[in-house]
């Protein structure tokens, strides 16, 4: 009896080293995985960021030609243009 009791316990150990390492992996993997979508935010983060002072940047100049009608928009375009009077 006592040799069937000693080849349960020796497959169980062998049983919970395997499952320590596939956890073991696995959280090796996580922390990878996190380390990755920590830089992966920070870039995003900055791009959205740099996009979005440029497109408040456009919007405080020329917010004025993206409203009313075509005709409306098209003169604001025009008279905000610096003349240029070197031909003559």
């Amino acid at each position: 009896m006592n040799l069937y009791a000693d080849e349960e316990r020796e497959i169980i150990e062998m049983y919970a080293d395997d499952n320590m390492d596939v956890f073991s992996v696995y959280k090796d993997d996580m922390e990878v995985y996190s380390e990755e979508l920590s830089e992966y935010e920070r870039g995003r983060q900055k791009a959205i960021s740099s996009a979005e002072a440029l497109l408040g940047i456009l919007w405080d100049d020329y917010g004025r030609t993206f409203e009313g009608a075509t005709v409306t928009r098209m003169l604001y375009i025009a008279l905000s243009q610096p003349l240029n009077l070197s031909c003559c």
